[in-house]
């Protein structure tokens, strides 16, 4: 029944042959609506489980985790203490039973299945997978995982967008946008933030400061469609509750700069033990992968008896933070323990994103930073410390995702604030630069050049950009020949040399026709031929197919596709002076040549971290 509503749908849309901006003002719309109604679908699952599993059954057994103070407090010491650690257990049995035996694609932070799924598999998600993503994740985040909402919804709203791309049999391009646009509804909607959502899924794929500018307008409108549905089911709220902010002394940079490099520090080590726990201990262990959550989980509520504040995504302690009613040695000790949370819970194969965790981290970092300097610098230099925690969390994502633009409109948008953009930038931008070597998304290409979705492209915009001048072509001589010649004369003169076709010219040089030996071969087949008697003239084409020293390589493998040939001559005009003749070959050798300065110059830019 469905299935005969797109078939019917998809012949309407080639009768009507709408425009490329109509159609995606269309698929859009469709995308964001549906990614609206999966991040509410999401939350409704998020919220019963936490329900269950946090407010009920946590805050029942240990009731002081539900008011902790601002200082540091274990629970081990709190009644039915024992049971704490079994609660994130059961969170990831569920999930590695899910994602094992359903989707194994399903596995970790999402972000860098939509991520692979764009470079590599041209866009396909099977329908699973954002139903998998869906239950595993709200199992793992509502029983205490430390894990955030981004990567799951990322990997809904796209499967939604590859189902659609599938449905619709839209080209393999579009229906990469497609899971770009809904991977961009889900974040919009879920974290409140049309602008920033968008931005993200079009600079999450490249390392190296680049944007999907193909797939913003996409983007864009899914975002704002889901955005106004959601809101619409669940009302409109901030995520924080901040006082008016404004950067307003350039002496403040001093100790936004000392964030920007503690958030270095502290993102290259939140990557390596992210990435160590994963390959060096829980992949080698010698259990089943399903289980390999619950005892992630294990972990996790085994640390969380020593500090609880790492339970869960930890929004209420950031806006405690915010508030300035944590105490510094507890933010210096949570960016650790939440460092070490995320490794346990997503490492081990749980169901979560990183971008929740992150912002944990960056708000810890920046908060602690900011009491600190307030003892040590002068007021003026000093800034608010809200303003640091916010700056913190912007910068801190910005480094380890590289996501320098979404990141810092993603914290404005979630805090309704917009005066911190510039030591927000400042912050990104150390970030980003000094820990260009590491990424939380693996899955990452360094630049549109790597990626295979852009390898066609790539090719041609090379091709391109060379021109007949960059081949060796104008330096060859090939034999031409006069309308008289014999074609006895001729073959002796072609004897040894690779020239599949020959120009004939007149008196003064100027080419009247072509020879092309595989007209000649009948000709030259005939029994009892006199090839003495037969001149150029009696074989020679006077309409023929050429090209001129200013037309590119990209015209010219066009013109070789489009006449079946290997050869064409290099004139001027039509009857022009002979400049050289060019071959299918000299246009892969001048393309190999330029591919190996460019992956050469590439070489040199890796090392250095993908940054020029």
């Amino acid at each position: 029944m469905i299935n005969d509503i797109f078939i019917k749908f998809r012949k309407a849309m080639q009768k009507i042959e709408i425009n490329v901006i109509g159609k995606w003002i269309f698929y859009g719309i469709l995308i964001g609506l549906v990614g609206g109604l999966g991040a509410w679908i999401f939350m409704l699952c998020l919220n019963f489980s936490r329900g269950v599993f946090t407010e009920g059954l946590l805050y029942n057994i240990v009731p002081q985790a539900a008011h902790l103070p601002g200082h540091f407090m274990p629970l081990i010491k709190a009644p039915g203490w024992w049971l704490v650690p079994l609660i994130p257990v059961i969170g990831g049995v569920v999930s590695g039973l899910l994602v094992y035996f359903g989707a194994p694609e399903a596995e970790g932070h999402g972000t860098d299945a939509v991520i692979h799924s764009f470079h590599h598999n041209r866009g396909h998600i099977r329908v699973r997978v954002p139903i998998i993503k869906t239950l595993a994740s709200a199992a793992v985040i509502g029983t205490g995982g430390s894990a955030g909402r981004e990567g799951p919804i990322a990997q809904i709203g796209a499967g939604f967008g590859s189902l659609l791309g599938k449905l619709l049999k839209v080209p393999v391009k579009d229906r990469r946008l497609m899971v770009l646009a809904g991977a961009a509804a889900g974040i919009s909607a879920i974290f409140q933030a049309p602008l920033g959502g968008a931005i993200f899924t079009t600079e999450v794929l490249y390392r190296n400061h680049e944007l999907e500018t193909e797939a913003l307008i996409p983007s864009v409108i899914a975002s704002l469609t889901a955005y106004s549905l959601y809101t619409r089911l669940v009302g409109q709220e901030r995520l924080f509750n901040i006082p008016p902010l404004r950067f307003e002394r350039a002496e403040e940079l001093l100790a936004y700069t000392v964030l920007g490099l503690l958030c270095v520090l502290a993102g290259i080590v939140y990557i390596k033990l992210f990435y160590g726990m994963r390959d060096r201990f829980f992949k080698p262990l010698p259990i089943p992968a399903w289980s390999k959550p619950a005892l992630g989980g294990l972990l996790l509520g085994l640390l969380v008896l020593a500090l609880p504040q790492v339970w869960g995504g930890g929004y209420q302690f950031i806006q405690q933070a915010m508030e300035h009613k944590l105490a510094i040695s507890l933010m210096l000790l949570l960016v650790a323990g939440k460092i070490f949370a995320t490794s346990f819970t997503i490492s081990s194969g749980g169901s979560g994103g990183v971008f929740a965790p992150s912002l944990f981290i960056g708000a810890m970092l920046g908060g602690a930073t900011g009491m600190l300097l307030a003892d040590i610098l002068p007021p003026k230099f000093v800034p608010d410390p809200t303003a640091m925690v916010i700056v913190g969390m912007g910068g801190f994502f910005a480094g380890v995702a590289k996501v320098p633009i979404a990141s810092l409109i993603m914290v404005s948008e979630m805090t309704g604030d917009y005066g911190l953009l510039v030591p927000m930038m400042l912050v990104s931008a150390i970030a980003v630069l000094f820990t260009r070597h590491f990424s939380l998304y693996e899955k990452q290409a360094l630049s549109t050049i790597d990626s295979p979705a852009h390898r066609g492209d790539f090719i041609i915009d090379l091709l391109a950009g060379l021109s007949l001048r960059d081949t060796k072509v104008m330096e060859s001589r090939p034999i031409s020949i006069r309308a008289v010649t014999p074609l006895a004369e001729m073959l002796k003169l072609m004897s040894g040399r690779k020239q599949n076709s020959v120009p004939v010219v007149d008196q003064e040089n100027l080419v009247t026709s072509m020879i092309y030996f595989d007209d000649l071969r009948e000709v030259l087949f005939e029994g009892n031929l006199d090839l003495n008697l037969v001149i150029a003239a009696d074989v020679a084409k006077t309409d023929f197919p050429f090209i001129t020293p200013h037309e590119n390589l990209q015209q010219a493998i066009t013109m070789f596709s489009q006449y079946g040939m290997d050869e064409l001559p290099v004139l001027e005009n039509e009857h022009g002076e002979l400049r050289g003749l060019l071959t299918k070959h000299d246009v892969i050798y001048t393309y190999n040549q330029k591919m190996e300065a460019l992956n050469l110059a590439r070489t040199k830019t890796a090392k250095r971290g993908g940054y020029l």
